[in-house]
């Protein structure tokens, strides 16, 4: 979601600076669903789950998936229920993770503290030669322990979230319009001259010579339309 707006300054090709506003974006959370092994995760959860959201209020404008043939019967479901759906696949277009980094080090992405997130978001690797974001099969990560002494544990590397996250802001930039600057509309309009009305009274259109003036060509039709008339007695 967009949690608001700040003004910063843009540098432009003639080398000179713009202030514009550019967005913060919110993750409000960011989950992920595993199956036992050996089980499936049932899609109908999943619809369920989003429909629930929004009748506890939030307010879902889209709805994404990267895989078509896996999530036909969910946008079916929800689209009936009034959710726009789309598809999104940071795979195929990398540059949702480019935008998505712009924003973190710009300080205009915020989240609640999700390990796992960042767990994912950390060790992504930029391929610049394929142009592929992806994670590494394997991830060393050190524990501390309550001893005090630390041990190398080694994790599956992945990027479920992460591809959630990244596809989600992309949409939140791409579905956001820019807010009216209020305040240069204020001065814009303080610093028009202030026009001047006649009273009332003097009004050139309430003047009984202006009146008689707009009725002189309605007369003159009605006189036309009765000559008319007269004319059609007379052929009876």
């Amino acid at each position: 979601m967009c949690g608001g707006w700040k003004e910063v300054n843009i540098e432009l090709e003639d080398g000179q600076f713009e202030v514009r506003k550019v967005p913060i974006i919110e993750t409000d959370f960011a989950m992920r669903i595993k199956g036992k092994p050996g089980d499936q995760i049932p899609f109908s959860a999943v619809q369920k789950f989003i429909l629930d959201l929004k009748l506890v209020g939030f307010n879902i404008k889209k709805f994404t998936a990267d895989l078509r043939a896996m999530s036909v019967s969910t946008q079916q479901v929800l689209i009936s229920r009034g959710i726009p759906c789309d598809y999104l696949s940071v795979d195929r277009f990398p540059e949702a993770y480019l935008q998505f980094r712009d924003l973190v080090q710009e300080q205009q992405w915020c989240c609640h503290r999700n390990e796992f997130l960042h767990f994912e978001l950390a060790n992504l690797e930029y391929d610049k030669v394929k142009n592929k974001i992806d994670h590494p099969e394997k991830v060393i990560n050190i524990v501390f322990m309550k001893d005090g002494d630390t041990e190398e544990v080694v994790l599956k590397g992945s990027k479920d979230m992460a591809d959630g996250v990244a596809g989600s802001v992309k949409s939140v930039i791409e579905d956001n319009k820019i807010p009216v600057d209020t305040e240069k509309m204020r001065r814009a309009m303080s610093s028009v001259t202030k026009i001047t009305t006649q009273p009332t009274e003097d009004a050139w259109w309430l003047t009984r010579k202006a009146v008689e003036d707009d009725e002189k060509p309605i007369q003159k039709i009605n006189a036309e339309t009765k000559k008319i008339k007269n004319v059609f007695k007379r052929l009876r």
